[in-house]
């Protein structure tokens, strides 16, 4: 049976990408830093430029992700 609890699915989701980042080579692990920041930034314009409250909303939780992307990547290595 599957699980659908979203919490615990996230906690699962987060997990396996701190245990995938521990293991990225320096180089590659600033890459997509570097990446993240840039998708990061693209939807801080997007949510800049909406009167739409949904879109804003939407845009500011995929800035939060990519934050959290962010985070998981530097936290494994101390790479900023």
């Amino acid at each position: 049976m599957r699980d659908t609890n979203p919490d615990r699915s996230r906690s699962s989701a987060a997990h396996s990408a701190e245990v995938l980042y521990e293991h990225l080579a320096p180089d590659v692990r600033d890459f997509l830093i570097a990446g993240s920041r840039k998708v990061a930034d693209h939807y801080k314009r997007l949510m800049a430029s909406t009167d739409n409250a949904n879109e804003r909303q939407l845009y500011m939780d995929r800035v939060a992700r990519e934050g959290r992307v962010v985070q998981s990547l530097t936290d494994n290595g101390g790479y900023a």
